[in-house]
């Protein structure tokens, strides 16, 4: 589920409260925004939907995400891509929207000793050395 902005029938919070537009949540702009935080219905789960497009030449964005969140790489300790929730495909544009689960930043907490970072870039790599396509 969306915020409340994109539901049919939606009304600005600051016409109808004392907020100043500048100081409401949903007036903020989203002209090219290619992810958006939602909400999962089925356990309200904060999530993110991503827009990806699915017209370049080769594999794709989306056919590797699934890939990864397929078994049994989705089970590898050494896995550590964000898994795939859901895909859903846009009937009009080359693009599908991949539904993610909302993660942490990638500092909090934060990097307390030097080894902390250089373990989380070696994580990054892991998957890439293990699973070259």
């Amino acid at each position: 589920m969306l915020r409340p902005r994109f539901h049919p029938g939606w009304v600005p919070s600051w016409t109808t409260s004392d907020v100043k537009k500048q100081d409401a949540e949903d007036s903020l702009e989203l002209s090219s925004v290619m992810a958006i935080d939602a909400t999962r219905i089925s356990d309200g789960k904060p999530v993110f939907v991503k827009f990806v497009d699915t017209g370049e030449v080769g594999t794709s964005e989306v056919d590797i995400s699934l890939f990864f969140s397929e078994e049994p790489r989705k089970s590898d300790p050494h896995n550590h891509c964000v898994p795939v929730l859901d895909v859903l495909h846009h009937p009009d544009e080359h693009g599908a929207y991949l539904v993610i689960p909302a993660l942490r930043k990638f500092d909090s907490p934060p990097f307390l000793t030097v080894d902390e970072p250089v373990d989380f870039v070696d994580q990054i790599f892991e998957a890439r050395d293990l699973y070259i396509l």
